[in-house]
């Protein structure tokens, strides 16, 4: 009986943490909370039978991290409140209320990394910004309404260099970032100033809402931003729910639930960011998953799919589907920006789909042409570099709003070879070119982030 009322008294004190600070994620709903009420209370029941102290010691040390996830603070105090909260069992009512009440503290006492509002000057700054890049775009799929339409060359034919390139506003070649070497990768040169912080300077208020593990704060992404939010820290706002989730995910070996609502989380996320109030001009800048991840998670009902499908023909038609589902979503968030607002969307890289399928192993046009789809922009005719987005956002800033053109565009950066670099030519010709003799500072990855790249397919 005892060990009932612990579950359920954790999972109101779970609940009531979470309200304090929610984190990014899945929104609490009715049925998901009788499952969890459920399933702690029927947990420490059962423990209760063992021991008495038992439900305080697993809850508080199992539960005590995802609480503090669930409450958006620091993984580190979610340890110390479970702790405190299997000590307050030894130590009788006031040692659970004190538990309590210094695990409630810690939602108000440390934000997660990235979600401090920088101090800015308040300066005159031009129209919002808006930039959406979504992973994974071939230049022949899909369709957003309302923008304009042109073809870009990216950087590099996978997310890291490429990003790094349209962040940077330089090709592969000169920020030096996002090279294989051994156990990581290569950081980019720290004295080039990011698109964020360029911003900033000029005045504006910077938010950052993105799905892709290799865009993560460790790997300089959140540089500049007042606010950068990333979807591998969304979290379900209950433990029961959250390990059903897991659970399920592994046994059937589909994606666990937050993935595959991940864009729709993030738009939800970008909207919440616009809405919040400023005195300055804004930048968002949004990123989605969901084209990349056609090959483990269909967004739409396929024909013929099952988890490891290889038939050429369903992958081209899952692919497709995710394209699909991603712009149309996209597509209906977009009329929510201001109606002055520049906007700007593109893809990191492309894909290819078939024979082979995937990104990040040629330089070619399959990987690395991208869509285009602009407002508020003037772009020419001619061949676009994806990097040179960030001088023309920066300029529509400031009221020129031309995109410039390029005779040539710098290439390279392969996901396991950091010497491919080539010139690509308007007519598509792409010119081998020798590599830089200096190529980068070396950066090993994290055991967490490794777990996220494998995640989505990025390491084996």
């Amino acid at each position: 009986m005892l060990g009932g009322l612990i579950g359920f008294g954790f999972c109101a004190g779970e609940l009531a943490v979470g309200g304090l600070a929610p984190a990014p994620g899945q929104p609490l709903e009715v049925l998901d909370a009788l499952w969890a009420v459920l399933g702690l209370g029927g947990l420490g029941a059962l423990l209760g039978t063992v021991s008495r102290w038992l439900p305080w010691i697993v809850l508080g040390l199992v539960a005590g991290p995802h609480a503090a996830r669930s409450a958006g603070v620091h993984e580190g105090w979610g340890w110390a409140g479970g702790a405190a909260f299997a000590a307050g069992g030894f130590l009788g009512p006031a040692g659970v209320l004190v538990a309590t009440l210094g695990g409630a503290l810690t939602s108000l006492a440390r934000p997660r990394a990235g979600g401090l509002s920088l101090e800015r000057p308040l300066m005159d700054s031009g129209p919002p910004i808006v930039l959406v890049t979504v992973d994974t775009l071939r230049a022949d799929h899909g369709e957003l309404p309302g923008l304009e339409r042109h073809d870009a060359v990216s950087g590099a034919p996978w997310t890291l260099p490429a990003m790094y390139a349209l962040m940077l506003g330089q090709p592969v070649r000169f920020h030096g970032g996002g090279l294989p070497v051994e156990a990581g990768y290569t950081a980019p040169d720290p004295a080039l100033p990011s698109l964020a912080e360029a911003l900033a300077a000029q005045g504006y208020r910077t938010d950052a809402v993105v799905s892709n593990p290799h865009l993560r704060a460790e790997l300089d992404f959140d540089r500049g931003f007042d606010r950068f939010v990333h979807a591998d820290d969304f979290v379900e706002p209950l433990l029961a729910v959250h390990t059903l989730s897991r659970w399920h995910a592994r046994s059937t070996g589909r994606v666990e639930r937050l993935r595959h609502r991940r864009d729709a989380l993030v738009l939800a996320e970008a909207t919440a960011a616009l809405e919040t109030p400023s005195e300055r001009s804004r930048f968002l800048w949004v990123h989605l998953l969901g084209p990349h991840e056609y090959t483990r998670d269909p967004l739409r009902e396929v024909e013929g799919w099952t988890p490891g499908s290889t038939d050429p023909d369903v992958m081209r038609r899952v692919y497709a589907a995710n394209v699909d589902a991603t712009l149309g979503r996209l597509a209906a968030w977009l009329p929510a920006l201001p109606e002055d607002a520049v906007v700007a969307v593109t893809s990191d890289h492309g894909e290819a789909l078939g024979p082979s399928f995937g990104h990040g192993t040629a330089l070619d046009d399959d990987q690395l042409v991208v869509p285009l789809w602009t407002r508020g922009l003037v772009v020419p005719e001619g061949q676009i570099a994806a990097f040179d987005l960030r001088e023309a956002l920066l300029a529509a800033a400031a009221g020129d709003p031309a995109v410039r053109t390029r005779t040539v565009v710098e290439v390279g950066g392969l996901r396991r070879d950091a010497s491919a670099f080539a010139l690509r030519t308007p007519e598509g010709v792409y010119a081998e070119r020798q590599p830089p003799e200096q190529l980068g500072v070396p950066r090993a990855l994290g055991p967490e982030l490794l777990e996220e790249l494998r995640a989505v397919g990025y390491v084996d």
